[in-house]
């Protein structure tokens, strides 16, 4: 299974956040304080920049949040293989791994020729087709001939 942890990134997103609000919050002040134009325009400007980094670490928060809360978890169980005693091999041991390997042969050529009968068939149906066209031609000839 493969997975990602993403706590770490959240929890520096979530510092961040902090940060940038308490930047925030004084920008604001400073607004309030300002008397000039230019103060006012330049403060205006800041807040801006903050807030947008703000509203991109929500929305990266808000991603996370979802990826994490639509996580499918995958596990895979495997039997391990018996662990083969003296007496797996023996004789009558050998004779059952043989007749199931013939069997297996077995089952794949009828697989195969499951798989190809289309093919079978088709190729059938055009000789079947040729060798009439060819009989029927000999036909004519023959007929031709005999005139």
């Amino acid at each position: 299974s493969a997975g990602q942890d993403v706590t770490q990134e959240y929890t520096d997103l979530e510092s961040r956040l902090r940060n940038y609000q308490a930047q925030e919050e004084v920008l604001l002040d400073l607004m309030k304080q300002s008397k000039k134009v230019s103060d006012s325009l330049e403060v205006q400007r800041e807040l801006s920049n903050v807030q947008e980094q703000i509203e991109v670490i929500k929305g990266r928060m808000n991603y996370l949040d979802d990826l994490v809360s639509f996580s499918t978890i995958e596990v895979y169980f495997y039997e391990p293989e018996p662990i083969k005693t003296a007496a797996d091999w023996g004789f009558v041991e050998a004779l059952k791994r043989g007749l199931r390997g013939a069997v297996r042969v077995f089952n794949g050529i009828v697989i195969a020729l499951i798989v190809t009968a289309p093919v079978w068939i088709l190729t059938g149906i055009i000789i079947i087709i040729v060798w009439q066209v060819i009989r029927a031609r000999k036909r004519r000839r023959v007929k031709k001939e005999q005139k």
